[in-house]
């Protein structure tokens, strides 16, 4: 794969893995593995809330038609 980027981004990348004694592979490999990590739990929140609401709009439902009327 071949992935392009801003000159400045690239000099920034480059300094991180120097200062980390990575290559810059490893580098990119682990941002893009932390950041899949962390929308994949967003995911997962987002998931639980639905079921949350899901849960409480059937706890409720005949009070909230109710009022609703």
């Amino acid at each position: 794969m071949v992935v392009e980027l801003p000159a400045e981004l690239t000099e920034r990348l480059c300094r991180h893995a120097e200062r980390k004694g990575w290559s810059v592979q490893r580098v990119v490999s682990a941002a893009i593995d932390e950041y899949l990590s962390r929308a994949a739990e967003e995911e997962a929140d987002d998931e639980r809330v639905d079921q949350i609401a899901a849960e409480g709009y059937r706890r409720w439902k005949t009070l909230l038609d109710r009022l609703a009327e």
